[in-house]
């Protein structure tokens, strides 16, 4: 998740980059790197991930996710709205920055500054979910990045560039914070179907 959400944050300075220096008409160039990786991992990669042997049929999976029903549905309305926050913002934090009066270069930037420290949340999250109780980075997430947000406003529509910066910065770590416990919560209340509570919760 954190190269992924690394890896967004720089697909804008990197189309960007390629196709002023190349046109939009070689765009497709930009896919080569992936392809690339994708290819060397298929052919030469001696990595092999085991699965688990066990099996549940549908009455069986149903059964268990209706008797946990209300913690998981919980956990899937947190995620849900959590992202579609981060998502509405990095969407649409460029026209919220132009809106605000800022440079060019500044509103190009704000959806980079804000997916490199989201990447960073999600990494720091791993780490203290290993240390502190998950329902309390999953708390402190949820209602810490709202300060850091509201500053952001609060700055943004002052045209001050650098505090909004940095509360666009702290915003999207502390959104991103809850994002491994959110996880790890899922398959603990469920352990027979880890897999399935995964990916709904991701």
């Amino acid at each position: 998740i954190t190269m992924g959400t690394i890896g967004f944050a720089l697909s804008h300075p990197y189309f960007s980059s390629v196709t002023t220096l190349l046109g939009n008409r070689f765009s497709f160039l930009l896919a080569l790197p992936a392809v690339i990786f994708a290819f060397s991992y298929l052919f030469f990669s001696r990595l092999e991930i085991a699965g688990t042997v066990e099996r549940l049929n549908w009455p069986q999976a149903g059964n268990i996710l209706l008797k946990r029903a209300v913690p998981l549905l919980i956990l899937f309305f947190i995620m849900a709205f959590r992202s579609g926050f981060i998502m509405t913002l990095i969407f649409f934090i460029a026209k919220i920055f132009f809106e605000w009066g800022f440079s060019r270069v500044s509103f190009s930037l704000a959806t980079t500054v804000f997916s490199i420290a989201a990447a960073a949340g999600v990494l720091v999250s791993g780490y203290l979910a290993t240390r502190i109780k998950t329902k309390t980075i999953l708390l402190l997430s949820l209602l810490g990045f709202l300060p850091f947000f509201a500053l952001l406003i609060f700055f943004g529509e002052a045209g001050a560039l650098w505090p909004a910066f940095i509360f666009l910065a702290l915003t999207g770590f502390m959104t991103q914070l809850a994002h491994v416990p959110n996880i790890i919560i899922g398959p603990r209340l469920v352990p027979e179907m880890t897999s399935t509570v995964s990916g709904l919760l991701m």
